[in-house]
Protein backbone atom coordinates (compact mmCIF):
# COMPACT_ATOMS: atom_id res chain seq x y z
CA UNK A 1 0.00 0.00 0.00
CA UNK A 2 1.04 3.18 -0.69
CA UNK A 3 2.53 5.73 1.51
CA UNK A 4 1.23 9.84 2.07
CA UNK A 5 3.31 12.36 3.51
CA UNK A 6 1.82 15.77 3.91
CA UNK A 7 1.30 18.91 1.94
CA UNK A 8 3.65 17.96 -0.85
CA UNK A 9 1.39 14.88 -1.49
CA UNK A 10 4.41 13.09 -1.54
CA UNK A 11 2.95 9.34 -2.60
CA UNK A 12 5.77 6.33 -1.71
CA UNK A 13 5.31 2.81 -2.01
CA UNK A 14 7.12 0.25 1.08
CA UNK A 15 11.12 0.08 -0.06
CA UNK A 16 10.91 3.51 -2.12
CA UNK A 17 12.61 5.61 1.02
CA UNK A 18 16.03 6.11 -0.68
CA UNK A 19 15.29 6.73 -4.05
CA UNK A 20 12.53 9.24 -2.94
CA UNK A 21 15.68 11.28 -0.80
CA UNK A 22 17.59 11.22 -3.88
CA UNK A 23 14.82 12.95 -5.88
CA UNK A 24 13.64 15.11 -2.84
CA UNK A 25 17.74 16.22 -1.88
CA UNK A 26 18.11 16.93 -5.73
CA UNK A 27 15.51 19.43 -5.96
CA UNK A 28 16.60 20.76 -2.59
CA UNK A 29 20.38 21.86 -3.80
CA UNK A 30 18.50 22.94 -7.23
CA UNK A 31 16.69 25.02 -5.14
CA UNK A 32 19.39 26.45 -3.01
CA UNK A 33 22.00 26.70 -6.04
CA UNK A 34 24.32 23.81 -4.13
CA UNK A 35 26.18 21.29 -6.01
CA UNK A 36 26.84 18.55 -4.52
CA UNK A 37 30.64 19.04 -4.06
CA UNK A 38 30.04 22.44 -2.31
CA UNK A 39 27.30 20.46 0.21
CA UNK A 40 30.29 18.05 0.95
CA UNK A 41 32.54 20.85 1.80
CA UNK A 42 30.67 22.82 3.99
CA UNK A 43 30.00 19.95 5.64
CA UNK A 44 33.09 19.04 6.07
CA UNK A 45 33.27 15.66 4.27
CA UNK A 46 34.75 13.55 1.46
CA UNK A 47 32.36 14.51 -1.60
CA UNK A 48 32.68 10.82 -2.22
CA UNK A 49 30.48 10.58 1.00
CA UNK A 50 27.85 12.92 -0.28
CA UNK A 51 27.64 11.73 -3.58
CA UNK A 52 27.17 7.67 -2.29
CA UNK A 53 24.09 9.31 -0.39
CA UNK A 54 23.00 11.53 -2.33
CA UNK A 55 22.68 9.34 -5.82
CA UNK A 56 21.51 6.64 -4.05
CA UNK A 57 24.21 4.05 -3.63
CA UNK A 58 24.14 4.26 0.39
CA UNK A 59 21.82 5.04 2.61
CA UNK A 60 22.63 7.82 3.97
CA UNK A 61 24.00 7.67 8.47
CA UNK A 62 21.30 9.84 10.88
CA UNK A 63 24.26 11.57 11.75
CA UNK A 64 24.75 12.84 7.89
CA UNK A 65 21.58 13.22 7.81
CA UNK A 66 21.19 15.55 10.86
CA UNK A 67 23.98 17.68 9.41
CA UNK A 68 22.44 18.04 5.95
CA UNK A 69 19.18 19.07 7.49
CA UNK A 70 20.52 21.77 9.85
CA UNK A 71 22.93 22.69 7.31
CA UNK A 72 19.90 22.99 4.34
CA UNK A 73 17.44 24.26 6.87
CA UNK A 74 15.08 21.90 5.33
CA UNK A 75 11.57 20.37 7.12
CA UNK A 76 13.09 17.42 9.57
CA UNK A 77 9.59 15.79 9.66
CA UNK A 78 9.09 15.30 5.68
CA UNK A 79 12.94 14.02 5.20
CA UNK A 80 12.53 11.60 8.13
CA UNK A 81 9.21 10.57 5.94
CA UNK A 82 10.57 10.19 2.73
CA UNK A 83 13.48 8.20 4.47
CA UNK A 84 11.18 5.93 5.75
CA UNK A 85 11.64 6.48 9.88
CA UNK A 86 8.23 5.09 9.84
CA UNK A 87 7.00 2.95 12.77
CA UNK A 88 6.77 -0.59 11.40
CA UNK A 89 3.41 -0.62 12.39
CA UNK A 90 2.62 2.00 9.58
CA UNK A 91 4.20 -0.63 7.06
CA UNK A 92 1.03 -1.80 5.03
CA UNK A 93 -1.01 0.81 5.96
CA UNK A 94 -1.89 4.57 4.70
CA UNK A 95 0.02 6.99 6.93
CA UNK A 96 -1.09 10.63 7.22
CA UNK A 97 0.52 13.37 9.26
CA UNK A 98 0.29 12.40 12.30
CA UNK A 99 2.45 9.06 11.61
CA UNK A 100 4.79 11.85 10.48
CA UNK A 101 5.45 13.30 14.07
CA UNK A 102 5.93 9.87 15.09
CA UNK A 103 8.55 9.89 12.64
CA UNK A 104 9.83 12.99 13.78
CA UNK A 105 10.04 12.16 17.11
CA UNK A 106 12.07 8.81 16.30
CA UNK A 107 14.25 10.98 14.25
CA UNK A 108 14.89 13.38 16.95
CA UNK A 109 15.74 10.56 19.16
CA UNK A 110 18.18 9.25 16.88
CA UNK A 111 19.70 12.64 16.35
CA UNK A 112 19.62 13.36 19.96
CA UNK A 113 22.07 9.83 20.93
CA UNK A 114 23.85 11.11 17.59
CA UNK A 115 25.08 14.35 19.32
CA UNK A 116 25.53 12.77 22.81
CA UNK A 117 28.16 10.01 20.44
CA UNK A 118 29.46 12.65 19.04
CA UNK A 119 30.51 14.85 22.31
CA UNK A 120 32.22 11.37 23.90
CA UNK A 121 33.82 10.54 21.00
CA UNK A 122 35.24 14.42 20.97
CA UNK A 123 35.91 14.40 24.72
CA UNK A 124 37.65 10.92 24.14
CA UNK A 125 39.79 12.60 21.76
CA UNK A 126 40.87 15.62 23.58
CA UNK A 127 41.81 13.05 26.16
CA UNK A 128 44.09 10.89 23.94
CA UNK A 129 46.19 14.28 22.98
CA UNK A 130 46.85 15.08 26.53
Amino acid sequence: MARHFGEDDVVLSPGQGLKAFVHYMDGVLADKGILKKDLAAQLGIKVDRVYSSLNGNAYPSPMLVRRIVELLDIDPIKTACILGYIPDKYKDETVVVSAAHEAAARLESILSETKEIEKSAKLALKRLKK
